[in-house]
């Protein structure tokens, strides 16, 4: 009996022994941790993730005592970061939010990720550096202001805020008309400045100058082919010289390389827009415009090919190389007034380019510059008696400044020297360089500049030059 006693109580202490063990094996099996308790977001929208690892199943909520809309959190089967939290933008100026999020499993104690996104810095930004106001044009302006805080406006007498709100945060356009200036006064001049209503919030403004004038814009315009080869030390002082020498303002160049283009601006006081024709970048000739740094301020700029597709580099109608027009919308800043120049370079061999190329530099014309003043330069590599010139003239846009200059022209007909035509040879021509411009402007004079320093031809073209007030 006490031998018998003795097993069953053995065999008692062994099932609870290995009952308490199984529980123990149990619970030890469960691994399951998160790789992060904090996750720290500016204040855009965004999304981080984190690693839950562990041999069983887990679920993720958020605290259900706090703020949870501008949070989310998902769950991704069968990724290394399998916990996905996502926030929305906090537009609330330098105010910190923050969540939780419980990370669960059963049979192990819960997990907390803190969640916490800092708050907006305040924004001021103003588009416009400065305004020009042209009376003779117009007595209003705007400005493109965003902001994530309210603004106000620091006005002098003569400037109002005709329409827009400054309580409104984000991007907006408000628009300001000025007084008219009285009897001979004929500018004046003073700034807007954009701050935060909120002081304490956002100490910084911004400040626009402001100038209200009557003046006309007075312009030398030049077109001028550089000559693509034989690009010497001779030729490139030769250009240069002539450039400054009568003192181009804003002229469009063909057959230039990028080379050209550094050589001539190499020698101080201009700048220039454009791209080569081959890659739309740098590679291959370029009608680029160039113009003086202190007289004018680039607004908006492109370039398209001459082929049927135009925003692309292309061939276009059969051509021999790629064609290229290059534009400029451009603020003269004396008077304030605007104007768009285009520079192009038709194609020379293929006829049926030629005229295909004026019927879209007329379309793009239109449709980009719209009611401006505009100057069209370039070498069309043809002349008024061919189709594609009076395409362009019967389209009733453009004029060619030739037929409008106030004073009879100066230099031969022609452009095109080949770098051994006299200048009665040239004479016997017709330009195949031509400046185009809008009835609106004025031109003054018109020039061919034959010059042959020491009897050589900077350039197998000519330049061509107009003085205008529009």
């Amino acid at each position: 009996m006490k031998t018998a006693f003795l097993k069953t109580a053995l065999l008692f202490v062994w099932i609870c022994a290995g009952a308490s063990c199984k529980e123990k094996a149990d619970n030890t099996s469960v691994q399951f941790d998160v790789s992060s308790n904090e996750l720290v977001f500016w204040p855009e929208a965004s999304s981080k993730t984190v690693h839950v690892s562990g041999n069983v199943d887990f679920s993720a909520s958020l605290s259900d005592y706090l703020d949870q809309s501008w949070c989310t959190v998902e769950i991704i089967p069968n990724k290394v970061d399998n916990l996905k939290v996502s926030v929305t933008d906090n537009e609330q100026i330098r105010q910190e939010r923050n969540t939780r999020i419980v990370v669960g499993a059963e049979g192990a104690d819960n997990k907390f990720i803190t969640v916490r996104q800092t708050g907006a810095e305040p924004a001021l930004f103003v588009k416009e550096t400065q305004i020009v106001v042209n009376e003779n044009d117009r007595l209003t302006f705007s400005l493109e202001i965003t902001s994530n805080i309210p603004v106000s406006f620091g006005l002098p007498e003569w400037i109002t805020l005709a329409s827009g709100n400054p309580q409104t945060t984000g991007r907006q356009t408000c628009l300001f008309e000025v007084v008219p200036l009285v009897g001979a006064e004929s500018e004046r001049a003073g700034s807007i400045t954009v701050r935060a209503q909120d002081h304490a919030a956002f100490d910084n403004s911004v400040t626009v100058p402001v100038r209200q004038n009557r003046a006309t814009c007075a312009l030398r315009v030049a077109s001028y082919n550089v000559l693509i080869r034989d690009w010497t030390a001779d030729r490139i002082a030769m250009v240069n010289n002539l450039i400054r020498s009568y003192d181009f303002d804003v002229f469009g160049i063909q057959e230039a390389s990028k080379k050209h283009i550094d050589d001539i601006l190499a020698a101080g006081g201009y700048s220039y827009i454009g791209v080569g024709r081959d890659d739309g970048i740098s590679g291959g000739e370029h009608s680029a415009i160039l113009y003086k740094s202190n007289k004018f301020e680039v607004l908006d700029n492109g370039d398209f090919w001459y082929s049927e597709t135009p925003g692309i580099p292309s061939v276009g109608w059969g051509a021999s190389y790629r064609r290229i027009c290059s534009w400029g919308k451009f603020r003269e800043l004396t008077s304030g007034r605007e104007f768009y120049f285009f520079c192009s370079h038709y194609d020379h061999q293929v006829a049926t380019a030629r005229l295909e190329s004026a019927k879209l530099m007329v379309a793009k014309i239109r449709q980009i510059a719209g009611a401006y003043p505009v100057f069209a330069v370039g070498d069309y590599n043809c002349t008024v008696i061919d189709a594609p010139i009076a395409y362009i003239l019967n389209e009733g846009l453009l004029k060619d400044s030739r037929t409008q200059t106030e004073t009879p022209p100066v230099g031969t007909k022609g452009t095109y020297s080949a770098m051994s035509y006299t200048l009665p040879q040239m004479n016997e021509h017709n330009p195949i360089d031509i400046i185009f411009v809008i009835s609106a402007i004025r031109v003054k004079s018109y020039s061919v500049i034959n010059d042959r320093p020491n009897g050589q031809y900077p350039s197998d073209h000519d330049p061509v030059m107009i003085d205008v007030e529009f």
